[in-house]
């Protein structure tokens, strides 16, 4: 009898201790899972073409029309506020386009569209 008591108590330990165990393991596991969701959630957005065009040309008028001032700084994150995107996404974004040529070649044409309307503008006034 002493003997099967013996087992019952090593047996309610072994299971104690295995519960301790899956808990902690699960326990860590959530924490790995949630870390890692975490981890690719950012707030950077991937920015669309069209978008990313339009700011790429405007960045490139304030560098040319407010080239040695204290205002480039300031134009430029008036640029991310009129499309409201950061300046990270938009260098993420623009970076990405090397690694695809037709990409590349469409961000090309757009810019170079939108580029042409703001100089039809410029004529107008």
């Amino acid at each position: 009898m002493q003997h099967l008591n013996d087992c019952f108590i090593k047996s309610k330990f072994d299971l104690i201790r295995n519960d301790r165990f899956y808990q902690t393991f699960s326990t860590l596991f959530f924490l790995v899972v949630i870390l890692i969701s975490f981890q690719f959630c950012s707030n950077q957005k991937n920015v669309d073409l069209e978008t990313l065009s339009k700011v790429y040309v405007d960045l490139l008028v304030v560098e040319d029309f407010y080239s040695g001032t204290d205002s480039v700084k300031i134009k430029k994150e008036e640029v991310f506020k009129k499309y409201e995107i950061d300046s990270t996404s938009y260098f993420n974004s623009y970076k990405s386009l090397k690694y695809n040529d037709a990409k590349w070649n469409e961000f090309f044409n757009l810019s170079q569209a939108y580029l042409d309307t703001l100089k039809s503008k410029q004529k107008k006034n």
